[in-house]
């Protein structure tokens, strides 16, 4: 096997788009889950690795899920709008987040929306 057999089937275009760091493909299999109301922010980065009330409008973030013992639950895209913020998590940890962040969910102002598969 040399060093191009993998690439074979690939166009000069595609070839040249990897070169400069950029590539498209099929997107996993992912579930949606958003947060919405006035302590959604505050709520969610309690339970998540990164830097949830720093994020501005319109911004996103990678981070972790986790338990209270720190273990991971699931990786996470997160996006912020101006009222909710989106979690797009990997197919089959939706419903299992959710649980998880429903049975902390007291007195905070906010709605966990339904789990939502998300198209590829």
């Amino acid at each position: 096997m040399t060093l191009g057999e993998p690439f074979a089937r690939t166009s000069r275009e595609e070839l040249q788009a990897l070169r400069r760091g950029a590539a498209v493909g099929a997107a996993p299999p992912a579930e949606r889950l958003d947060l919405a109301g006035p302590d959604a922010r505050r709520f969610l980065h309690g339970y998540v690795t990164c830097d949830v009330k720093a994020l501005a409008s319109g911004g996103a973030a990678r981070g972790f899920v986790t338990g209270l013992k720190g273990q991971v639950l699931a990786d996470f895209d997160l996006l912020a709008g101006d009222a909710a913020l989106s979690l797009r998590l990997p197919a089959g940890r939706g419903e299992a987040v959710r649980q998880h962040l429903a049975r902390y969910q007291l007195a905070d102002r906010f709605e966990l929306s339904a789990v939502r598969p998300l198209a590829r």
